[in-house]
């Protein structure tokens, strides 16, 4: 929601120990419209509000100047040392985090939109892109990209305008208990699950901790609600069980799904199916997506959409970039998956790819699967031995975890390199353009250089489907 910063103001408890009143600075203009929140001085657009919090390796403060070069329209200081400037309305507050999810949740219960909150270990963006495609004829907003933590969540909040009917919020959870808290901030009105399966395990004891996390969404709605479900999920029966009221709808390809995926496969334009009866092709690869586009119909339909009208919405969908965008060569294409990566949703990518049609090669670049804790070496892996099993003509993989995993493996299938710098020279000298090719890794391996560089060469033609073309 877009807000004045005297509105801001008065979101916050000014006797919470996050926020101490006296550490408030009206200063000029505070009737001034803010266009939500951001934490980068280098990315601030003019309206915004700059939060200058603590980083791992420096304080925001030291970036002020920047921001408000940039165009920030105000100042958000964590801790209480900070001289305020005078030249734009200022906020200090002891615990920015907190103090942004009181700010979040009073502009929810004071402007009213009904929540629908997404989770899932794969899928909540795409989920969350299609859902907002369905909607589309209601006063919709959607968190951008994948703002989904206790800090992104308010920032999506806080951005959105005042006159939105709905709200679609991605709720993403890397350690127990967050999802909880997230709902807190904006309790939902409908609670998505996508699935659950092995992700951020460094922090979870085991998968079924991450799948009692993630039935937070749906365990504290009201007699109006909706827990939409996935009905394939092994976890079904725990996720059922968290719904204490409200009415409860399955997705999936079980006989017994509410919404049910049927004809599943790939085709040249992406995937296509017969989902609650409705034939349709989207644009995207994965057939998991086909799942993603169910859950959505299922979330439209609550709110009076029909299944024909949501998914003939979804086919022209704006999607999150680097999520399932295919991309035409020559003779070829190249699948740019480069946002995320878990084991669940790689292995998924690869038994899609070995699925699809190609005249060449199939060819895999896979990344390092970030915060798998004591189950990194045996996951990676699993994803290795998974790419050659499925019968992928190369695999090249990127970071070290990866790297041993294919040291372990074996095969003259293999490529490995530590980075992206050091396996792009050989990757495009071995690149031919009628590759069929999947380009997937967590996002701190920075994949998306591979699509980049490929994309610099010239050697693409022209994209097939929306330029944006999803979490895992």
């Amino acid at each position: 929601m877009s807000f004045a910063f005297s509105d801001l103001l008065r979101w916050l408890d000014p006797l919470s120990p996050s926020v101490q009143a006296n550490q408030i600075a009206r200063g000029p203009e505070g009737g001034r419209v803010m266009r939500g929140l951001c934490f980068d001085s280098r990315k601030v657009e003019p309206g915004q509000v700059f939060c200058a919090v603590a980083g791992d390796h420096a304080h925001g403060a030291s970036f002020v100047g920047q921001a408000l070069e940039n165009g920030a329209s105000g100042l958000w200081f964590e801790g209480l040392q900070w001289p305020l400037p005078e030249s734009v309305p200022c906020i200090a507050t002891v615990d920015a985090r907190q103090a942004l999810a009181m700010a979040a949740r009073a502009a929810l219960q004071e402007r009213g939109p009904r929540v629908v909150a997404i989770t899932g270990s794969n899928g909540k963006t795409t989920t969350k892109d299609f859902t907002r495609a369905a909607l589309r004829g209601h006063q919709i907003g959607a968190s951008p990209g994948n703002l989904n933590s206790s800090w992104g969540l308010p920032a999506a909040v806080l951005g959105e305008d005042p006159d939105r009917e709905i709200l679609v919020l991605e709720m993403g959870a890397s350690a127990p208990g967050e999802i909880s808290a997230l709902c807190e901030i904006a309790p939902p009105h409908v609670g998505c699950i996508t699935n659950v399966a092995p992700a951020h395990l460094e922090r979870f004891a085991s998968e079924d901790q991450v799948a009692k996390t993630k039935a937070a969404v749906v365990s504290g709605l009201g007699p109006a609600g909706l827990a939409v479900l996935p009905r394939d999920d092994r976890h079904y029966p725990l996720l059922r069980e968290a719904v204490s009221e409200g009415r409860v709808t399955t997705y999936g390809t079980h006989e017994d799904s509410d919404v049910r995926v049927q004809d599943l496969r790939s085709v040249a334009s992406g995937i296509a199916a017969r989902i609650d009866e409705v034939e349709v092709e989207l644009p995207v690869f994965g057939e998991v997506n086909a799942l993603n586009a169910a859950a959505a119909v299922a979330i439209a339909k609550h709110f009076g959409v029909s299944s024909a009208e949501a998914l003939g919405a979804i086919q022209e969908a704006d999607l999150s970039p680097h999520r399932s965008r295919i991309l035409d060569t020559a003779g070829g294409w190249i699948i740019d998956d480069s946002y995320n990566a878990n084991p669940a949703s790689v292995c998924a990518a690869l038994e899609s790819l070995a699925a699809r049609h190609a005249d060449g090669r199939r060819v895999a670049v896979l990344g390092t699967m970030a915060e798998l804790g004591t189950h990194e070496e045996e996951l990676h892996l699993r994803v290795v031995s998974t790419a050659l099993e499925l019968g992928i003509d190369v695999v090249w993989v990127v970071g070290r975890p990866m790297c041993l995993a294919a040291e372990k493996t074996g095969g003259d299938r293999l490529r490995a390199a530590e980075t992206v710098a050091e396996l792009l020279p050989a990757f495009l000298e071995e690149f031919r353009v009628d590759d069929a090719v999947l380009v997937k890794g967590s996002r701190s391996v920075g994949l998306e250089r591979v699509v980049d560089a490929l994309l610099e060469s010239k050697r693409l033609g022209a994209e097939r489907g929306s330029e944006n073309g999803e979490s895992a």
